[in-house]
C-alpha cells in the first residue's frame, strides 16, 4: 500500500512538472514570435488605442543626386489613424537648406495629409553641403501620444551635372 501511494506521489510530480515546462516552452514561443513581429514592423508611432497610429509615409526618402545650386522636392504622407482630431502644432527641420509645409493643420479621424519638403543646398553659400548629407523633418502635435513624428532626406549633393 506504502509503495502504491510512492508511485501515485511521484506521477503527480512528473506529470507537474512536464505540465509546468510545456507552459514555459509555449510562453517563450509566443514571446519568440512577438519580438520577430515587432522587428518587421513599419516606423510608426502606436497609441494606447488599439489599432490606433499617426505615421509618416515613407519614414526616410533619398534624393539622389541633386547638383548644387537646384532644389529639390519630395512629398510624404502624414495619416492620422487615430479616431480624433490631430491638430498639428508645428513643423519645422533640422536645417535652414530644408522647409517642409503641410497641406492641413488639423487631420479628422482616419484622415491624411501631404508634407512637402524641398532641400535646397545653395543657401549656405558656402559648399558646406556638398556631398551626402541627412536633414531630419519634425512634425509636432497636440496629441500625448504622438507628440513629435520625424522622418529623413538624404541626397548626394555634387557641384555640377558631370560628377
Amino acid at each position: 500500500m506504502l509503495n502504491m501511494n510512492f508511485n501515485r506521489i511521484i506521477k503527480l510530480v512528473v506529470a507537474i512538472v512536464l505540465t509546468t515546462a510545456a507552459v514555459f516552452i509555449a510562453r517563450s514561443v509566443i514571446i519568440q514570435s512577438d519580438l520577430k513581429e515587432t522587428k518587421n514592423a513599419p516606423s510608426q508611432e502606436v497609441s494606447k488605442e488599439s489599432n490606433s497610429v499617426v505615421v509618416i509615409t515613407p519614414s526616410s526618402q533619398n534624393l539622389g543626386k541633386v547638383i548644387y545650386g537646384d532644389v529639390a522636392t519630395t512629398t510624404f504622407t502624414l495619416t492620422n489613424s487615430t479616431s480624433k482630431l490631430l491638430k498639428i502644432t508645428r513643423v519645422s527641420t533640422s536645417c535652414g537648406c530644408t522647409k517642409a509645409e503641410v497641406e492641413k493643420r488639423d487631420l479628422g479621424a482616419k484622415e491624411t495629409t501631404l508634407v512637402k519638403v524641398s532641400f535646397d543646398p545653395a543657401v549656405h553659400k558656402d559648399d558646406t553641403d556638398i556631398g551626402e548629407v541627412t536633414r531630419s523633418i519634425y512634425i509636432s502635435t497636440d496629441n500625448p501620444d504622438f507628440p513629435q513624428l520625424t522622418s529623413t532626406i538624404t541626397a548626394n549633393v555634387i557641384k555640377e551635372a558631370s560628377q
